[in-house]
């Protein structure tokens, strides 16, 4: 006996069953990503940092906080809040307040300035006070920070600034690096921050001359062709001791002398010399200041490939000062080793002129010439 087909009559109970399961379904997976977007804009909102213009935030690289429950003044500085950081220094609250929270190291406002490289922020706080030596717990002071400020035009002004408030160009950090050592580091900043470079190395320098022309100064002053002054003290006791003890009166041997530098102090001289000389070649090769770029050469200097040193120099003229355009040099990972009176300095050369850059492995070894080094060879090792 054949069954009769079921009529549509009959199926639409299982129909209406199969829509309303449909329907159900949507809904619950509509409304399970509904509430992941909102958690994932919550966790988005939660890491956020306030929208400061003219400052990226991020919780993790910035030291602008996410809605802090109280402002302080590193705060106010670290977000570019310039106003807030103005009530905070008229309300009585130091310019040197530390920043306590572990991620930013005891540094102060004055450090934050300097990392965001806001010149603004700078002026203020040293007018109201700011210590520019004050250093953070890894013992860098605000130009140590300056490298890793975006606007390498503003790093240089600030730079400016608080050497002139009394900052030390030649400030030691924990990690024994001075702001320029600092500086050459870092490769990527180092071809970014070639002006602060450049600066800081000028100002070395500076700072060198003005102590060699005091102690020449001092020097010329000094009384000559009377013989040796004998202070009033020493003469009446001269004169009031019997002959015979005379001779007991204390000499210029029996004075105590200062005691000779070590070999390791000798050694952590000559190579911060070698790094001088070093940073005057790449300075002079930068700027296209021939006489000064040869003047780091030593007078037994030996080209490469078999040239004479007038055909050098020539070959050396052309591609340097003949070439259009600029020219960036800078050295990093340098290492200086000593091989008896000579040292060998090892280190990278990045070489940019624009439309050409390269990397370079070299060797120089160097000599020294009176009261500096020179390079007596220059070898790629690549």
């Amino acid at each position: 006996m054949s069954r009769d087909t079921p009529a549509l009559i009959d199926r639409i109970p299982g129909i209406v069953w199969f829509f309303a399961g449909m329907l159900i379904t949507s809904l619950t997976v509509g409304l399970l990503l509904a509430i992941a977007h909102h958690q994932l804009n919550k966790d988005t909102a939660d890491t956020a940092s306030p929208l400061t213009p003219g400052v990226q935030h991020s919780a993790v690289t910035s030291p602008c906080p996410p809605s802090p429950a109280s402002v302080s003044l590193a705060h106010a500085i670290a977000c570019g809040e310039l106003d807030a950081a103005r009530r905070l220094l008229s309300s009585g609250t130091p310019p040197d307040q530390i920043d306590t929270r572990p991620d930013w190291h005891g540094r102060t406002a004055l450090h934050h300035a300097a990392l965001i490289g806001n010149e603004a922020a700078v002026a203020l706080l040293l007018e109201a006070g700011a210590n520019p030596t004050a250093s953070d717990t890894e013992e860098n002071t605000a130009l140590h920070l300056l490298p890793q400020a975006k606007d390498p035009v503003a790093a240089v002004a600030i730079a400016r600034r608080l050497a002139a408030a009394g900052a030390t160009i030649d400030a030691v950090n924990r990690a024994g690096q001075t702001p320029l050592q600092t500086l050459e580091g870092e490769p990527s900043r180092l071809m970014a921050h070639q002006a602060l470079a450049q600066w800081l190395h000028r100002g070395r320098k500076a700072r060198a001359d003005k102590a060699i022309s005091l102690a020449e100064t001092t020097l010329a002053q000094a009384p000559t062709g009377a013989g040796p002054v004998e202070s009033p003290s020493a003469s009446a006791l001269a004169q009031a001791q019997p002959a015979t003890e005379k001779a007991a009166l204390p000499t210029a041997a029996d004075v105590p002398t200062e005691p000779a530098p070590s070999a390791a102090e000798m050694q952590r001289t000559a190579k911060e010399d070698i790094r001088k000389t070093l940073q005057a070649w790449t300075m002079a090769w930068s700027s296209k200041d021939m006489p000064a770029y040869l003047a780091q050469y030593h007078a037994d200097f030996t080209p490469d490939e078999g040239l004479d040193r007038t055909r050098w120099a020539q070959l050396r003229h052309q591609r340097i000062a003949g070439k259009s355009g600029r020219i960036t040099v800078f050295l990093r990972d340098i290492d200086i080793e000593f091989d008896g009176e000579q040292a060998i300095a090892t280190f990278v050369q990045d070489y940019d002129s624009g439309n050409y850059h390269d990397s370079t492995r070299k060797r120089l070894r160097l000599a020294r010439a009176l009261d500096h080094w020179q390079i007596l060879n220059e070898q790629s090792i690549d």
